[in-house]
């Protein structure tokens, strides 16, 4: 259910943001909608929240060691995983 309604939050940031320009302040809101889903989500995956913030932070580590010898695909603009980069271990925070 959680999910769904990860989707549905996340599909309506971007329609609003789509739609017409938003206050930086609107469209903060609507982020924090979607990221205040994505963590109760988390917390239902792992059953505790210690671990999902423990995962979460692993995930964050991981995600800045593409920062070192960084590389930007010119078209869409993400920073690609770099030599440095190593995927987290996570299945230990899954119940």
């Amino acid at each position: 259910m959680l999910s769904n309604l990860l989707r549905e939050e996340f599909k309506e940031w971007d329609i609003e943001n789509s739609i017409e320009p938003k206050t930086p302040e609107a469209e903060l809101k609507e982020i924090c909608d979607v990221v205040f889903v994505a963590v109760q989500r988390g917390y239902q995956i792992t059953g505790d929240t210690n671990d999902f913030e423990i995962a979460l932070n692993s995930v964050c580590t991981s995600n800045l060691l593409k920062l070192k010898d960084v590389e930007v695909n010119e078209v869409t603009g993400k920073i690609m995983k770099g030599k440095n980069y190593r995927k987290p271990d996570l299945s230990r925070y899954i119940r």
